[in-house]
């Protein structure tokens, strides 16, 4: 009798044994498992972070740029006649720019995948603070194109508007046609990225 409790004693203890051993393996496969995860988001929110840093690197070349442009628009409009004068050259600069704005949009196509939307989502702050300043920036671009557009096509509006009374009443055989406003390609409705309700860059008058 006292074998056979011994051998079932021992076949629990063994059974135990079995069945810690697995539970540990799944634990320790768990953890791993765990510590992998949280490996690659760290590696992820490192990713964003540092593509961040070189958004902003672009986006200072970019104001550069864009005063340039200004500069450019302000001459090729600042008179009536200007704008008749330059209205090919000046289509042409509205048409790079966008093209500048678009090339910053596209080249960093991964941040506006991982942050649109996502901005607070990250368990790093700093990801998430980065995330935002990225889209906020972004809002700005886009918008103050398309700002900077309609105040060209105001301009060609009253230059329109200056060709039928000049040409009524001049006296000068130089006659002058009506221009067609200016489209955009691709940014043609202001954007609000990050979801304030507020337009960054729009005036808001």
């Amino acid at each position: 009798m006292k074998k056979d409790t011994l051998k079932i004693f021992g076949f629990m203890i063994l059974i135990s044994v079995v069945v810690a051993t697995i539970i540990l393996f799944i634990v320790n496969g768990l953890m791993d498992k765990r510590d992998k995860m949280i490996e690659e988001d760290y590696a992820f929110m490192d990713k964003i972070e540092k593509s961040y840093d070189n958004f902003i690197v672009a986006l200072e070349d970019f104001s550069v740029a864009h005063d340039e442009y200004i500069t450019a628009i302000m001459d090729k409009t600042s008179i009536n006649t200007s704008i008749s004068n330059n209205y090919k050259s000046l289509k042409e600069t509205v048409a790079n720019y966008e093209k500048y704005v678009d090339e910053l949009d596209s080249d960093y196509k991964f941040l506006y995948d991982s942050c649109y939307d996502k901005y607070s989502n990250y368990n790093k702050k700093t990801t998430n603070a980065k995330c935002l300043k990225y889209l906020r920036n972004l809002e700005t671009t886009i918008n103050t194109f398309i700002e900077d557009l309609a105040y060209v096509n105001t301009r060609i509006d009253q230059y329109n508007e200056w060709t039928v009374t000049y040409n009524e009443n001049s006296l000068a055989l130089t006659k002058y046609s009506k221009v067609e406003k200016i489209v955009a390609n691709k940014y043609k409705e202001y954007v609000d990225l990050d979801k304030d309700k507020l337009f960054l860059g729009r005036n808001e008058d």
